[in-house]
């Protein structure tokens, strides 16, 4: 038995060394493509939409990315975003608002001679200005007052986040693609009401430290010349 460890030892040594001492081949460096413009896409994310068509919290996004010299991807995101949540001690918050990404993709990996099929990272600073209400919300007994409940309506705040992307993207037939992202949501500042802190931010979520996300999008290669 010690002697089946000491070869497997001996082995795994030979390999490490091997590995340290071998001559290392030279890559050949990659160059910037000769064309700057490979096409443009624009994109809805499907989950978003589903969830908004079925009354839960969603959005209706357009993002357009554009490729250039294969190697970046500068992309604008604009859209709608709602929400409709309720605590445990029945305080209803409800709101929407338009919220705006700018930021750049990176491919890591790709196939096809306008990297139509990629693997990507990518970064976005976000910012959303919205409008919510407050329902039952309700103030504990104080030794002069009793319990009590208010609403408070009108209520306008924003959202700056960062975030930080991962995700694919396949052609599956002519101009159409399709790809999933992940996302880590970190945030960065809140503009509160006069009255209130909202506990939702549309696009962002649940207003905490950071969030995460899910997408599945459709893209388009809009029809310019190549």
């Amino acid at each position: 038995m010690w002697n089946k460890k000491i070869i497997f030892l001996l082995a795994c040594f030979g390999c490490v060394i091997n590995i340290c001492f071998a001559a290392p081949k030279e890559k050949p460096k990659a160059e910037w493509d000769s064309i700057a413009f490979h096409g443009a896409y624009l994109g809805v994310d499907l989950v978003s939409a589903g969830q908004m068509a079925l009354g839960q919290n969603g959005k209706i996004n357009l993002q357009v990315d554009v490729n250039l010299y294969n190697r970046l991807n500068p992309c604008l995101e604009l859209g709608y975003a709602s929400f409709d949540i309720s605590k445990q001690n029945e305080t209803r918050s409800f709101g929407q608002g338009f919220y705006t990404k700018v930021g750049l993709n990176l491919p890591i990996s790709k196939y096809g001679p306008h990297a139509e099929n990629q693997f990507f990272a990518g970064l976005r600073y976000a910012y959303s200005r919205f409008n919510y209400q407050l329902e039952n919300v309700q103030f504990n007994a104080s030794y002069w007052e009793d319990a009590y409940c208010v609403d408070l309506h009108n209520q306008r705040a924003g959202g700056h986040w960062l975030e930080i992307d991962v995700g694919m993207r396949t052609n599956v037939w002519g101009p159409i693609s399709l790809g999933w992202t992940l996302t880590l949501k970190r945030r960065l500042a809140v503009n509160n009401a006069s009255a209130s802190a909202p506990a939702f931010i549309p696009a962002y979520g649940p207003n905490r430290e950071s969030n995460q996300a899910f997408s599945f999008s459709l893209y388009y290669l809009l029809p310019f010349k190549r």
